[in-house]
């Protein structure tokens, strides 16, 4: 690798690091804070990383990031359905192929759509510095795994049980979003969506959620898989995103008309339909995102 490319990558981490002090300090402020609620607490610390992130990639030109032409209009939609009296949340589906998905998507979401917005994340991410510390003031949901293999989801049920109270508490709040990446892991081969786990999508129908995605391509080239020492991330990159709507009526009208369709196996369950159904969507935003940084290339 040239020597231009490993400065750049020391470059970006060093970013990075200012990114996580000064989104840590924040979040600590916010936390000790004793005249906000806790939703707001959370919503602006949710805020304040949102700008570290911001900065990180403000300063770091090389990796050239581009949207699809309507995202706008689509984030718009998002915070519409934030905004209105509808008590039912909104879910954002991402695709996960690099650690980088996560900092891009706080980083280029709407404001009013990050503030209201938790995810699920890895229980040990708590114990990162700084990044442990940003993770407990935005109120995120552990997932508590009990394998050690990329391809062993086992949690600890009862620790998960607590963990799905505190989300559907959140979202009996109203006005939530819960974004998370149905994968349940990182994609190794990011071109072939990988078949979507049925947890998140059986909670979006049992909540009747409205159903968005956010796709990025080219986030492993930026930050391949490992956390420093073990990998260095910030190589020059073109990164394209999308955003699109999936189910924006609610996830049950969608598989109503599903269902509607000719050929359908009655035997198929709901949520089966639904995940295939996505799995399929989330591929095609993929190839339009791939196809067009092809075109650019050309």
């Amino acid at each position: 690798m040239g020597v231009v490319a490993q400065v750049l990558r020391v470059c970006f981490c060093l970013n990075l690091l200012l990114a996580l002090l000064l989104s840590a300090f924040i979040c600590k402020l916010l936390q000790l804070s004793p005249c906000l609620s806790q939703r707001t607490r959370e919503g602006w610390s949710v805020m304040a990383t949102q700008l570290g992130f911001g900065l990180a990639l403000l300063l770091s030109p090389w990796i050239w990031i581009t949207a699809q032409p309507d995202t706008s209009e689509q984030f718009a939609a998002i915070q519409q359905a934030l905004d209105d009296d509808d008590p039912r949340p909104v879910f954002l589906l991402g695709n996960h192929t690099s650690f980088f998905d996560t900092l891009l998507t706080v980083a280029k979401a709407p404001t009013r759509v990050i503030y209201h917005a938790r995810t699920y994340q890895a229980s040990y991410l708590t114990n990162i510095p700084l990044l442990g510390t940003m993770i407990t003031a935005m109120g995120h949901f552990p997932v508590h795994f009990t394998g050690t293999a990329d391809t062993d989801f086992r949690v600890d049920r009862e620790a998960m049980a607590a963990t799905e109270r505190s989300v559907d508490a959140f979202l009996d709040e109203g006005n939530s979003a819960l974004a998370f990446f149905p994968e349940g892991a990182l994609n190794s081969t990011p071109a072939e969506i990988k078949p979507f786990r049925y947890g998140g999508i059986k909670k979006a129908l049992a909540r009747d959620a409205r159903l968005f995605q956010f796709v990025t391509h080219g986030c492993p080239h930026v930050w391949p898989k490992g956390f420093p020492p073990k990998v260095w991330p910030g190589l020059p990159s073109n990164v394209r995103y999308g955003v699109q709507p999936l189910a924006p009526n609610g996830a049950k009208a969608l598989v109503a008309e599903l269902r509607a369709a000719p050929g359908v196996d009655d035997e198929t369950a709901d949520h089966q339909l639904l995940a295939v159904h996505l799995q399929g969507k989330m591929q095609a935003l993929y190839s339009t995102l791939e196809a067009a940084g092809a075109d650019k290339a050309d």
